[in-house]
């Protein structure tokens, strides 16, 4: 892919820039490199993406989110953490969090974008001031015990974490950029220490978790040994109509991959080369258990109900945005293995192959186009209806997705037409099928909708949407 020059914009209203972003394709950061930043500064004052709407019908304004997030009193969005008595339970008691740190998050994402050193303040502030709270010091072993879970009080905690790990991530891309810092050597410390005792933490429950499932899954011995398997020969789930799969895989769930997503990044973040690799087993796995040999991600696929058919097309989907933010920054840093894996390996009906990322993403755009016609319901009567059908718009709990989006991240490697039609909504159904508009308010467990998985990122189309071409941060 050619390396195509994009010029700085103009000096930002916000305040003249001290000096412009550095010439060529410097990577600054986990997700952003000086040609990207480039492209960002303009669609931050020009679209697309600034403003809703300014793409097509019911177009995310990233941008206009992350100014009203970013102006924000920052210690407003501080989470307390844990502050109950022994250890964490594992349950949902400590409520819906993956809204906050949005505010710190997108505040940082300004600074990286502007240049506005009032923002960079704010938020380095903010970040030691939250790294010195105790519910969330992950290194308390008496609070934050390590068990075997993938429930609400870990995964849920986990992606928070991940904001803040961009957060640390857009202030030092922005130092560089800009020609600011350094950051008190003090306050960085503090906060290097806490995200990665956080990452430690949650690589731990990732590793006891899935010690459960395989013998000695660290130095690659996968005999299944139970755990949460359930048998391969009689535990069957329904996907679809028509189809089965193992009820319970060996492979990691979008929660668990939501676990082990903090020390992927992290690892990448501080050049760690254990949590790296950590991260890159858990993708593996995944396309090792959770995938056809026809690359078919089962992932939570069985996860539909009656009044949801749509439901395990999210939950995998969701999985799908992990991944993609673990391969993505590894392969910034020119290791590309991840995007590039391809494998037979298999169990429980998986084996077969060749099983690839770009093979699965092809699978889940056939059913959001029509492709395939695949019901999520186990009723005959269900089967050729066409509410029940899987794709991005529920036609019985009408709760309409735009999880589609994911797909922008990963694309920038693999650059296919028929993925960014697809994304965009702007490609061809099929079986008389057309792609629907963006719905005007997306289906989401309480956090924003265009953030990625989980909402963790500030703005997944405003930085990675209709990129294709027009930079290469793959060195």
């Amino acid at each position: 892919m050619a390396n195509i020059n994009i010029r700085p914009r103009a000096a930002v209203a916000e305040r003249p820039p001290a000096v412009a972003p550095p010439s060529g394709n410097t990577r600054l950061g986990l997700h952003v490199t000086s040609d990207e930043l480039a492209i960002w500064q303009t669609r931050s004052t020009s679209g697309p993406y600034k403003t809703a709407g300014d793409v097509s019908t019911n177009s995310p304004g990233d941008w206009d989110t992350i100014v009203s997030n970013s102006a924000q009193t920052l210690s407003a969005d501080r989470w307390a953490g844990y502050t109950g008595a022994g250890c964490v339970p594992n349950s949902a008691s400590l409520g819906g969090i993956l809204p906050q740190g949005d505010y710190i998050r997108d505040a940082a994402f300004r600074y990286l974008v502007t240049g506005t050193t009032s923002y960079r303040t704010a938020v380095l502030t903010e970040l030691v001031a939250q790294a010195g709270v105790a519910g969330v010091d992950f290194t308390n072993s008496s609070k934050w015990c390590v068990i075997a879970t993938n429930a609400d009080n870990f995964f849920r905690p986990a992606l928070w974490l991940c904001k803040y790990i961009f957060a640390w991530d857009y202030i030092l891309a922005g130092d560089q950029a800009w020609g600011n810092g350094p950051v008190n050597s003090g306050n960085q410390a503090t906060i290097e220490a806490w995200l990665l005792g956080g990452a430690n933490y949650f690589a731990a429950i990732y590793n006891t978790t899935m010690g459960l499932r395989f013998q000695d899954r660290l130095n690659d011995d996968y005999t299944i040994i139970g755990g949460w398997v359930t048998n391969c020969a009689t535990d069957w789930a329904i996907p679809w109509y028509g189809a089965t799969s193992m009820k319970i895989g060996p492979g990691p769930s979008n929660r668990d991959l939501s676990i082990i997503l903090p020390a992927a990044l992290l690892g990448v973040q501080q050049n760690n080369a254990t949590l790296k690799s950590y991260g890159a087993r858990a993708f593996k796995e995944y396309i090792w258990y959770l995938m056809w040999a026809d690359n078919t991600p089962l992932g939570d696929m069985d996860r539909w109900d009656t009044g949801a058919p749509c439901l395990g097309l999210v939950y995998t989907l969701t999985s799908y945005g992990t991944l993609a933010m673990i391969a993505d920054a590894l392969a910034r840093t020119g290791d590309t293995s991840l995007y590039d894996f391809s494998t037979s390996t298999g169990a429980c009906g998986t084996a077969g192959g060749p099983k690839t990322y770009l093979g699965g993403m092809n699978e889940l755009a056939k059913m959001i186009d029509h492709t395939y016609l695949r019901y999520g319901t186990s009723t005959a009567g269900n089967n050729g209806n066409a509410a029940y059908l899987i794709d991005t718009n529920d036609g019985v709990g009408g709760g309409n997705s735009v999880l589609d989006h994911v797909f922008s991240q990963p694309n920038l490697y693999y650059q296919s037409t028929y993925i960014k039609e697809l994304y965009m909504r702007t490609g061809a159904g099929q079986n008389g099928y057309t792609l629907p508009a963006y719905p005007a308010s997306p289906a989401t467990g309480g956090y924003y909708a265009w953030g990625n998985a989980w909402g963790i990122e500030p703005a997944t189309m405003l930085m990675f949407g209709q990129m294709e071409g027009q930079v290469d941060p793959f060195p």
